[in-house]
């Protein structure tokens, strides 16, 4: 397989391939889109103002008022415990 990889605006659904390149395709090619960095970024920055990113931050103590306080102090090693009852005695 060849490939090769360049930057294009889509324009009407269209991809334009640089004339560097025209030579070496003909009518079959497989095309894998990825967003442009910039792109990415805007996105990115409109999910920020849009409190979704701190939306999701706050979301980590939803369940606290279902924390049972005895237990707490156990969670750091929980899933070691965890995996060493199921597998050591297995």
């Amino acid at each position: 397989m060849y490939a090769v990889e360049f930057n294009s605006k889509v324009t009407d659904g269209r991809i334009e391939i640089p004339k560097e390149y025209q030579h070496e395709f003909n009518s079959n090619v497989k095309v894998i889109l990825l967003r442009a960095e910039s792109e990415n970024k805007q996105r990115l920055e409109k999910m920020i103002s849009s409190n979704i990113i701190e939306n999701t931050k706050n979301a980590m103590g939803i369940f606290k008022e279902y924390a049972n306080p005895n237990l707490v102090s156990q969670e750091k090693n929980a899933w070691g415990e965890a995996v060493k009852e199921k597998y050591v005695n297995s």
